[in-house]
């Protein structure tokens, strides 16, 4: 803006300059008339010359001043580029990455609301989401939405409605998660973007298995399999599998499970991507055990161990440990227990993952119980009972509980009481979370079909 400023002062100081020469041409013209045409010629030759250096200087101004804006442009995109860089870096300290988003917004925020503009936000949010600062990410998702309404663009704000989605999700807030899934969902359809409706599909399956409703989970990773039978997206076909197949094991359906996931291992292996092979694996491990087909899930959970990349996954490293572990305690093979057990318990400690901590803890407090040292299963069973409280995870709490009723058989019916009611609280927060669900679906479909008939009342009117 201060350059255009400054280009209207260098075009407005030459008119008053020319406007001067002129009224000194009129004054000798009256003084000496009988010289006039002498000193009009003269002074016309000069003014000519001088009228055609200003008209140089002008161009040259414009050229220089288009020269400087272009390299403030590319200032600009080069040191956005630069600042995105940087924040991606994970050997980067997390103050330094959060400096470099911040340096890149601001940037940003000073620059005009057009496609490249939102583009560049939308990086800005990645950085904020990816270094788990969720508020901020949150803010700038908000800021884009603004922005693509006030310029109609449609497909941004399907875009930004998927990103906030996302963000509820992380907090466990999947009654708002869906309801912007959903948004989002409704103008992909009207774009007719059908990678973009796969994905939505299976962020509801995730959200649907999430909220123990594995019927409609399927329902959304069929849709969504449907859809990509059309587009050549590994990675959405392998999500949708994995879905399905956690799905199938809930329900029971454990054959059809294993098929799933089976397929999910071959779409990993042809986009040699390792972790998600490795998480099959496991996958199709956890099925045999819910099965107690242990001796087979060990067989897997030992594969997916066996990868040389699982050192640089430790929560999957965990995962698989603990599983391991408990398949072999419930075949009676102690020889690597508890170490096993513990191994898994100090990686999750490490990465504070508390879901994995309980788990670990109610398995210990489930096998020192059975080798009778009663003392040490109660406290691993207290220990799980009080943090899957303190965090709120009531599903935990309630696996909790039926250990310690266990291990503590003089309390037994305060335990089971508990549990009779935490379980009949859990069952009623799912139906109304399915009601709710249900009443989102609704009232955005109602909402769109009142803007599309406002727009063809509009279309009528025009």
């Amino acid at each position: 803006m201060r350059k255009e400023t400054k280009k209207k002062k260098i075009f407005l100081f030459g008119k008053e300059l020319i406007h001067l020469k002129i009224n000194q041409i009129i004054i000798l013209h009256l003084i000496f008339y009988g010289n006039s045409f002498t000193i009009f010629e003269k002074n016309f030759r000069s003014l000519k010359k001088l009228c055609y250096l200003f008209f140089i200087l002008s161009l040259f101004s414009i050229g220089c001043s288009y020269k400087n804006d272009k390299d403030s442009e590319k200032n600009i995109s080069d040191s956005l580029s630069i600042y995105f860089d940087l924040a991606s870096q994970d050997t980067i300290s997390y103050e330094k990455r959060l400096e470099y988003t911040d340096k890149a917004h601001e940037i940003l925020t000073d620059q005009n609301n057009d496609t490249l503009n939102r583009k560049n936000l939308f990086k800005v949010a990645n950085r904020y989401y990816n270094i788990k600062n969720y508020e901020k990410y949150k803010n700038v998702t908000f800021e884009i939405i603004k922005n693509s309404i006030a310029e109609n663009d449609t497909l941004d704000i399907a875009k930004a409605y998927m990103y906030l989605g996302d963000y509820h999700s992380n907090y466990t807030r999947k009654d708002s998660a869906y309801y912007y899934y959903k948004k989002a969902e409704k103008i992909y359809i009207k774009l007719n973007s059908k990678d973009n409706l796969a994905n939505i599909y299976i962020n509801i399956a995730k959200i649907q298995s999430y909220e123990n409703d594995y019927l409609g989970s399927e329902l959304s990773a069929i849709k969504a399999l449907n859809i990509l039978r059309d587009i050549n997206n590994l990675d959405n076909e392998y999500e949708a599998y994995s879905v399905l197949g956690i799905a199938a094991c809930e329900l029971k359906e454990y054959d059809r499970a294993i098929e799933y996931h089976n397929k999910a291992v071959d779409l990993a292996r042809k986009s040699n991507l390792n972790q998600l092979e490795i998480s099959s694996i496991n996958n199709i491990g956890y099925v045999y055990q819910s099965q107690n087909k242990d001796l087979k899930a060990i067989e897997k959970f030992e594969e997916a161990l066996n990868y040389k990349s699982i050192n640089t996954l430790p929560d999957l490293q965990a995962i698989l440990l603990d599983n391991l572990a408990y398949s072999k305690f419930k075949t009676n093979n102690y020889s690597q227990l508890p170490k096993l057990f513990y191994d898994a318990l100090k990686i999750r400690d490490s990465l504070q993952f508390t879901s994995g901590i309980i788990y670990s803890k109610i398995h210990l407090s489930e096998f020192y119980e059975k080798k009778s040292d009663l003392k040490t299963s109660q406290k691993f069973a207290k220990e799980a009972l009080e943090l899957s409280k303190s965090t709120k995870n009531y599903r935990a709490y309630l696996v909790s509980l039926k250990q310690i009723g266990v291990v503590e058989p003089e309390k037994a019916s305060y335990y089971s009481n508990e549990y009779i009611k935490i379980n009949d609280s859990l069952q009623q927060a799912e139906r109304r979370s399915k009601d709710k669900f249900a009443r989102i679906s609704f009232e955005t479909d109602e909402y769109i079909i009142q803007n599309d008939r406002l727009e063809e009342q509009n279309r009528k009117i025009i």
